[in-house]
């Protein structure tokens, strides 16, 4: 069948049936599993590892076969699975690799609100045949934002990421359109724009001088918290009371957990006002 893919603006060929994928973006691979669906997976990227540590999904995620990474995929295993997932941004150049190995593929479309993080768990279930398991899992995930609504006070907010360098999301990003759900006031959502690598360290204090609360989401899931806390406290010229260091994929994962990843941020907020 075909199935229309947004993020690429064309219509891809999708098995009619699949019983074997891989899945390269960590927010996809949680989605398949929260759906019950996870003996679909095949294999997955060495970032999906970590998600398996971050989310304590175990063994059966680490001890699937790592067929790529965040932006590379092993082309000889490659067409060993019905169908490869991945996600738009800066995953959309694998589609590019992918056609010219003649494998099967989607790109998921990345989320550019909280909302749309619903988008993708339906166009997840779409492809792999099991819409009625995606609208479960949909309704699941708006229950639980719904407890999250206005659960912090109206405090403002800086947020800054560590992808290997540092970027800040805006307002066309599921993490500034869901910290502004449960009461925060980012003052992120003045770049109009999904994701920002600043062109100079300017651009960030102007942010942050704004903000009463940090919060810095780390690249690795053991941040070293107090010495980021120092460093920040110094840049940004802000109390180390006031700085909230995350581990990875606590914000920027986007599957249908980030909605626990929520609520779970808005204890750490309420903690410091």
């Amino acid at each position: 069948m075909k199935m229309y893919s947004p993020e690429l603006h064309r219509y891809l060929e999708i098995p009619d049936k699949v019983s074997r994928i891989a899945s390269l973006t960590p927010s996809v691979t949680e989605t398949v599993i929260e759906m019950g669906l996870e003996s679909l997976l095949g294999g997955v990227s060495s970032w999906c590892k970590v998600l398996a540590l971050a989310k304590k999904y175990g063994d059966e995620i680490l001890n699937l076969p790592t067929v790529g990474s965040y932006d590379s995929i092993n082309e000889s295993s490659a067409k060993n699975f019905d169908l490869i997932l991945f996600s738009g941004g800066y995953q959309r150049v694998l589609a590019d690799r992918l056609q010219k190995l003649n494998a099967s593929f989607y790109v998921v479309t990345l989320p550019k609100s909280v909302w749309g993080i619903a988008e993708m768990i339906l166009q997840i279930g779409a492809v792999l045949g099991e819409v009625n398991r995606a609208l479960l899992l949909t309704n699941k995930f708006y229950e639980e934002l719904h407890e999250a609504i206005n659960s912090v006070k109206r405090v403002p907010i800086y947020v800054e990421l560590n992808l290997g360098e540092e970027v800040l999301p805006g307002l066309f990003s599921h993490i500034v359109t869901g910290l502004e759900l449960i009461g925060g006031d980012v003052v992120n959502k003045q770049l109009i724009e999904p994701y920002l690598i600043p062109s100079s360290q300017m651009i960030k204090y102007k942010l942050a001088r704004k903000a009463e609360i940090i919060i810095y989401e780390d690249h690795t899931l053991f941040p070293q918290t107090e010495i980021l806390k120092r460093k920040l406290s110094l840049r940004y010229n802000v109390s180390e009371d006031k700085i909230i260091i995350l581990p990875t994929l606590t914000l920027t994962d986007y599957g249908p957990l980030f909605a626990d990843s929520l609520k779970s941020v808005a204890i750490r907020i309420n903690e410091l006002i």
